[in-house]
């Protein structure tokens, strides 16, 4: 799959984002889907975020804010195939982790599918819901984009303002 690149390759290319025009800080709602079949749906409620599905808690800023600054600015690695005939080969027919959002202005939620990583392991094959073409994003980015509703909730025990605070007993 990966083996059809031209010669030389052209470095001085600049490489187009997933989601052109898109800013982080726009983004207002998020459905982050796994291959295990776990939904977790966050809504973005007067600057913070809030996780809305399966249970409605608070959700955690910098992890959040980590995905949403990611899909603003994702680059393509590489076009794998404009038209594919079978979205299996790239593991995207039950992507490891589907990520729907809609940004301020959006009529529709916009999706990007992550499949398997590419032969080399350097890429994962992604497509987005809204075009045919297959295409490759840095393999680091599943870290960023693979988090389970546990990863996305508030894990803070205490809140206190520390300035106001005297003595610990």
């Amino acid at each position: 799959v990966t083996w059809k690149q031209p010669l030389g390759g052209d470095t001085g290319k600049k490489q187009e984002k997933v989601f052109a025009a898109l800013e982080s800080d726009k983004i207002e709602q998020l459905t982050v889907n796994l291959a295990s079949g776990e939904t977790t749906s966050l809504k973005k409620d007067g600057g913070a975020w809030q996780m809305t599905q399966p249970i409605a808690v608070k959700a955690d800023e910098s992890e959040v804010s980590g995905i949403t600054s990611a899909l603003s600015s994702i680059e393509v690695t590489r076009v794998v195939d404009e038209n594919p005939t079978n979205l299996n080969d790239y593991g995207l027919s039950n992507p490891r982790v589907q990520l729907s959002f809609k940004a301020s202005g959006d009529k529709d939620a916009r999706t990007l599918l992550i499949g398997e990583k590419s032969p080399t392991g350097g890429d994962l094959f992604a497509k987005r819901n809204d075009e045919k073409r297959v295409f490759l994003i840095p393999a680091f980015q599943e870290t960023t984009f693979n988090k389970s509703t546990f990863d996305l909730r508030e894990k803070t025990l205490l809140m206190f303002d520390r300035d106001k605070g005297d003595a610990i007993d």
